[in-house]
């Protein structure tokens, strides 16, 4: 059965096997623990679901999110920490934000 949103990994469709891969990646302690954890990028362009993702830690050096592309400048950011805890980050908008605006996207 399709998704309605078809995958792009990296860039690319993924096959089954990178698409378990990236799975097991995500799910294993130790590979979470050895990567850092990872970042990612994702976004809805063209009718697809993109996710653009590297580890924090690559040849002991920290990656950061605009080391990421996507084809949609209106992506969401997020993070898997090296335990497992999936993060999303969503972008507030800082124009006509007052004082009270804040403080309900802080908590």
């Amino acid at each position: 059965m399709d998704s309605p949103f078809p995958l792009i990994l990296n860039g690319a469709k993924p096959g089954r096997k990178d698409a378990g891969q990236f799975v097991h990646a995500l799910a294993d302690p130790e590979i979470l623990e050895s990567s850092g954890g990872y970042l990612f990028k994702t976004c809805l362009w063209e009718g697809k679901l993109h996710i653009s993702i590297v580890p924090a830690i690559s040849e002991g050096e920290r990656l950061h999110h605009y080391d990421i592309n996507v084809p949609d400048p209106e992506h969401i950011i997020g993070s898997v920490s090296a335990t497992g805890e999936f993060t999303l980050l969503f972008r507030a908008e800082k124009i006509g934000m007052d004082n009270e605006a804040r403080e309900r996207w802080k908590s």
